[in-house]
């Protein structure tokens, strides 16, 4: 089911009302324009600070180096405040697009990239998983656009359904606040998420360009596409669900 309804997402990403147990669909997107270095600074951070320059091309070197450079983005909040999911599909597109490569096998003309674009994800913005590659769109080489999807399998969710459900027979004012109930479970069982890693709270990229000769990075717009079930409504209709991403922290 939550695969399913992370792949609608992307087919279909309009505003639906939030209601009680309804299925939910929306994204979150994170853009960075490195032709402004305020906003660059402000959204990222990346390798060799003193070599990496900024002008109205975006991004880049001035001189021919053999250095490893990396580009990684300050995390970003997915979901709801109240609700979060368990798998996402990303898209990713990068302007210019970075160089790709053609070669010839068996009379067919094949492009391919040496450049890589990693995701992870975390659930508290401190415990974070391993980095997921993200694959280029091969097939139209003059468009930098990366696609792929993180999703958490069953298993690993299994203990932390079982306190959703220990949680949603407690009297609290609203059973279905996700936020609630993982301070909730952090105060019972405060590693948790030490060795756990259920939902997906935030999502962080790390991009490394094959190389920065002759080409800089203007921008970076990503969107997060999410479709999760809906969850029991506030005791209180006066509280407001409203488009608030994910924002808890580890304490």
């Amino acid at each position: 089911m939550r695969r399913f309804l992370c792949r609608v997402a992307v087919f279909a990403i309009v505003a639906v009302p939030i209601s009680l147990r309804a299925p939910i669909q929306g994204s979150n997107e994170l853009s960075i324009d490195f032709a402004n270095e305020e906003d660059a600074r402000a959204k990222a951070e990346w390798s060799h600070p003193d070599k990496l320059t900024f002008t109205a091309a975006g991004l880049g070197r001035e001189e021919k180096s053999w250095d490893s450079d990396w580009i990684q983005t300050k995390p970003i909040a997915v979901g709801l405040f109240w609700r979060v999911p368990s798998g996402v599909t990303i898209e990713v597109k990068i302007l210019p697009p970075p160089k790709a490569h053609h070669r010839f096998e068996n009379g067919k003309e094949i492009w391919s990239s040496a450049d890589d674009l990693y995701a992870r994800y975390s659930p508290d913005f401190k415990h974070w998983s391993s980095w997921q590659v993200l694959h280029r769109d091969e097939k139209n080489s003059k468009v930098g656009v990366f696609a792929g999807e993180i999703a958490i399998p069953e298993r690993e969710r299994q203990k932390y359904q079982r306190y959703i459900d220990e949680y949603q027979k407690l009297d609290v004012p609203w059973t279905g606040n996700e936020e609630a109930i993982v301070d909730w479970i952090l105060k019972k069982e405060p590693d948790f998420f030490g060795h756990s890693l259920p939902l997906i709270g935030y999502v962080q990229f790390l991009f490394e360009p094959s190389t920065f000769e002759s080409w800089r990075i203007k921008s970076f717009e990503a969107t997060i596409l999410f479709g999760v079930s809906g969850f029991a409504g506030p005791k209180d209709p006066s509280v407001v669900r409203d488009q608030i991403p994910w924002r808890f922290k580890a304490p």
